[in-house]
């Protein structure tokens, strides 16, 4: 394990850190930090300094943390220090890869910047990152929302894939990664099967179907949405 050491009496950020009472550090294994009773703010600071990376930090935030916190990824890691953490990436061009960027506790951080960060780890957990459109090879034309739908793990709701940016359900501000929970009103898991939800939702033209939509943060709100004869063409391979 590599360790970075706050070594002596010294003022981090205006306040005093006794000998040895952060210590940070990782190997192949993962990442520890041992803490010897400080402030969560204290330690995100050494860690924001041992890793270059910028933390914004909650200066409401008095919890103090006390033993050793193990975890496999940083992420992880700074999750368990602060919970509701939002982490943003950058891609990086050398290493070929998304590393991260910044950390914002989740009260300083803007709240579009948290449904977006929710929103991938719901995509991720899902196993939706190659998204969930119909494999098609001819242009499609129906009375519809144009959005392909995939029941969620717990079958509670379904996920909506917008099929273009201009379809009426990409309109609407349905994005991957929320999940509809009721098709006006009637729940999602009081349907028979996927093809009644399907038929419940596409419904005639020019009528308007109220969504349910559950968001990544918990939330819920009711969004309609304009059925409408939409066509969409399968992007060329």
């Amino acid at each position: 394990m590599r360790w970075i050491f706050i070594v002596g009496l010294l003022s981090w950020s205006g306040y005093p850190v006794a000998a040895d009472s952060v210590r940070f550090g990782w190997n192949d294994a993962g990442v520890a930090v041992t803490v010897d009773d400080q402030p969560a703010n204290r330690v995100l600071e050494v860690i924001s300094a041992a890793t270059g990376i910028p933390i914004v930090l909650d200066p409401a935030n008095d919890t103090r943390l006390n033993g050793t916190y193990r975890k496999r990824t940083l992420e992880e890691l700074l999750l368990d220090l602060s919970p509701g953490m939002v982490i943003q990436y950058r891609f990086d061009d050398r290493l070929n890869t998304h590393i991260i960027d910044r950390v914002y506790s989740s009260s300083m951080a803007d709240p579009e910047l948290k449904q977006s960060q929710l929103r991938e780890l719901v995509i991720s957990r899902e196993r939706l990152e190659q998204g969930i459109v119909p494999p098609m090879n001819r242009p499609l034309r129906y009375s519809g929302i144009g959005a392909a739908i995939q029941p969620t793990s717990d079958q509670t709701g379904i996920f909506l894939q917008p099929l273009s940016p201009s379809a009426p359900a990409a309109r609407a501000g349905i994005k991957l990664g929320d999940v509809v929970v009721a098709v006006d009103g009637r729940a999602i898991n009081s349907f028979t099967n996927v093809a009644d939800i399907a038929a419940a939702i596409r419904g005639p033209e020019n009528s308007d179907v109220e969504l349910t939509i559950r968001y990544p943060d918990g939330t819920t709100r009711l969004r309609p949405v304009r059925r409408e004869v939409f066509t969409w063409e399968p992007p060329a391979p």
